[in-house]
Order: C-alpha cells, then sequence, then structure tokens
C-alpha cells in the first residue's frame, strides 16, 4: 500500500496544481517505480542510512501535516464553526465496532523494530524504549489530528466529506490548491517513510528465514559490499511494487486499491498479534520464563484480539467477499507450507530461532551486566 500511496499523490500533486487534468494510470504507475528503486537502493545502502531517512522523511511530513491541521482549526473557528456539534457522536454499536478497527490499523507495525534487534546498540533498552513509546507517540498525533480534522469537516460538503482524502479535497474546494499540494507531499513523504520500515522489518525476517532454511538461501545472502540483505531486498521489493502495479492495471482505481491494501495489511497485523499472544505465554513457559503475569496478559489480549478479527472479518465480507478470500488463500498456503516442513524437513523448523542468543553486547553497559 505504501508505493501505491506515494504514486498516487505525488500524482495528484499535478492535478491539485492545475499542472494536469488527471491522474492517468501511466504516471501513478512510473513514480511507483520510482519509488520502489530509491527505497531499494537505500535499504541496500545500509540500515543506518535506512532508519535516519526513514526518521527525517517522516518528521518532515509529520511538521507539514501538523502546520497545515494547526492552520485549518484556526481558520475555521474563526468562521464559527459549532466545536461542540463536530466532536458529537451519532451511531451504533456496529460503527463503534467498525471505528476500533480502523483506530488499531492505525497503530499496526509498532513492532517492527524488533526486527532490528542483531543490528541495533544494546537492543535490550533500545528495543523496549521503541516499542513502548512508539504506540503513546502515535496515539498523541491522532488525538490531536481526529479533533481537528472533525471540525475541519463539519460543515463541509457531502462531496468532500466522502472523499478519500477529506482534507485535500478540503483545500481544493476553498481555493487553496498550494496548501492542498503540500498536504499532498506529506501523505506521499510518511507513506514511503512506512514503505521503509516495512520492508526493512520484513527483509529481516526473510533473512533469517533463509538462514534458518526454512526459506530458499539465496534469501539469506548479503551484498558483498555492504553487508546488507539485498536478495531478500530484491525480492521483497518486486513482490510490493508488482502487486500494486497488477491491481492498478486490472482497472483498479487507485483509491480503492490503497482500501484494499490496507485492509489487507490490518488483517495481516491483527492475525498476527493473535498469534503472537497465543503462543507467547506457551514459549516462554518452555523455556522456563513463565510468570503469572504473562498468562494474564494473554488471555486478555488474546480475546481482545479475537473481537477485533470478527470484526475485520465481517467488515471484509461488507467489502467484497473476494478481499476476504485472498486472505484466507495467504493464510491457508502459510499453514501448508509449515505442515509440508514439518512432515518433510522438520529439522528446518527446529532450527529456528538458533539466532536468538544474547551476546555480551547485548547488555545494558552497567557494572551489573560486565
Amino acid at each position: 500500500a505504501g508505493l501505491l500511496a506515494v504514486g498516487t499523490y505525488l500524482s495528484h500533486i499535478a492535478v491539485t496544481t492545475g499542472l494536469a487534468r488527471g491522474t492517468p494510470t501511466g504516471a501513478i504507475v512510473a513514480v511507483t517505480v520510482v519509488a520502489a528503486v530509491v527505497a531499494a537502493l537505500v535499504m541496500i545502502r545500509g540500515i543506518r542510512i535506512s532508519a535516519r531517512i526513514t526518521l527525517l522523511v517522516e518528521c518532515v511530513s509529520v511538521g507539514l501535516v501538523g502546520a497545515l491541521l494547526i492552520l485549518l482549526l484556526v481558520t475555521t473557528t474563526r468562521t464559527g464553526v459549532p466545536v461542540a456539534a463536530a466532536m458529537s457522536w451519532e451511531g451504533n454499536a456496529q460503527g463503534m465496532a467498525l471505528s476500533v478497527i480502523v483506530a488499531v490499523s492505525a497503530f499496526v507495525g509498532f513492532e517492527s523494530s524488533t526486527t532490528l534487534s542483531g543490528e541495533a546498540r544494546h537492543p535490550f533498552l533500545s528495543v523496549p524504549r521503541v516499542i513502548r513509546w512508539t504506540p503513546v507517540a502515535a496515539a498523541a498525533l491522532y488525538l490531536i489530528a481526529l479533533p481537528v480534522q472533525a471540525i475541519a469537516l463539519a460543515e463541509a460538503p457531502d462531496s468532500v466529506r466522502e472523499s478519500a482524502t477529506p482534507l485535500v479535497a478540503l483545500l481544493v474546494s476553498e481555493g487553496s490548491t498550494g496548501l492542498s499540494a503540500i498536504l499532498d507531499l506529506g501523505i506521499a513523504a510518511s507513506f514511503f517513510a512506512c514503505t521503509l520500515a516495512s520492508v526493512n522489518a520484513l527483509v529481516r525476517v526473510l533473512f533469517c528465514m533463509g538462514r534458518e532454511g526454512v526459506a530458499p538461501s539465496a534469501l539469506g545472502r548479503t551484498h558483498p559490499r555492504f553487508q546488507t540483505p539485498a536478495p531478500a531486498i530484491a525480492a521483497s521489493m518486486v513482490v510490493v511494487t508488482a502487486v500494486p502495479i497488477a491491481v492498478l492495471l486490472a482497472s483498479v482505481s487507485p483509491d480503492q486499491g490503497l482500501r484494499i491494501f490496507l485492509t489487507l495489511s490490518a488483517c495481516g497485523y491483527i492475525g498476527s498479534y493473535l498469534a503472537g499472544c497465543l503462543s507467547a505465554p506457551i514459549l516462554l513457559r518452555r523455556i522456563g520464563e513463565s510468570t503469572p503475569a504473562v498468562w494474564v496478559l494473554g488471555v486478555v489480549t488474546t480475546v481482545i484480539l479475537l473481537f477485533l478479527v470478527v470484526n475485520a472479518v465481517v467488515f471484509a465480507i461488507q467489502d467484497g467477499i473476494v478481499l476476504l478470500a485472498v486472505y484466507a488463500v495467504i493464510m491457508a498456503a502459510a499453514v501448508l507450507y509449515t505442515l509440508a516442513l514439518r512432515r518433510l524437513a522438520p529439522h528446518r523448523l527446529a532450527s529456528v530461532g538458533i539466532y536468538d542468543e544474547t551476546q555480551r553486547t547485548d547488555l545494558l553497559p552497567t557494572a551489573a551486566f560486565q
């Protein structure tokens, strides 16, 4: 979804600024391919450069969007938009359940830093900090952006409200083409940073699977100069670039394509979180690190995630049975592959996790751990 969003929003800038009357599929595909090549080169160059670029791009994106939100809030409050009416909610239990799914999907991916533990300095210190504070920082941004958007769109026409990017549509309707272009740029930059972070996490998983023998061994090789998992990066980028392009060439609109991929990714993340909550207490018990708190937390989070999974399935069915079928096929393929490995090559599954071994350099820099 990230590369498709980059191509869509960057191409849309030409429309909002009057340089083009529409966004042809060819233009979106071209921008998507260029963004994919740039992302691949950055990741092959090294995780340090990739992380710095991701952080820089995301900070610039948040700054641009934040400045526009403040400007919108100031202008709308001056025009006398009723704040209380904008913040009121009239809905039902089904609407609340759908809202919960959308809200949770906005937090997915916060655990990606765990895949970089082997390349981080003092991962037992830095990685837990990232996991702990990333959702908090994201929640703070969402709690600021949501009421501002609600106030800004309180008296907007239906065409603006129903747009895939209502704030951009609002700025265009008010003649602020420059501001709308800046907002498009900020959104595209954020999705590019998201692509770097997500693919970096995926690549590390594929790299470990290649080294452990549960995936093609070529994925476990590194670049001869930069010592980065270049084959895994190339394989990942080919898939995450080709699939969105194929969807566009199948006459699916960019907005609908984004909706499809974001829904699939949300279902995938929630499903993986559910599997993690189910297996974590069992794994910790097996290695002798189980505690009552772990079991209580595992049960509570499992129940909550089951509720989210059921609602996600209902939402996917409403959005089209094809979407749910694609997700089911992907999950079934993963399960069948695991079962095949267990039957035909059990030693490969037994080797999973062989690199999960604490080193002296991983520990905190205190006297107690020296």
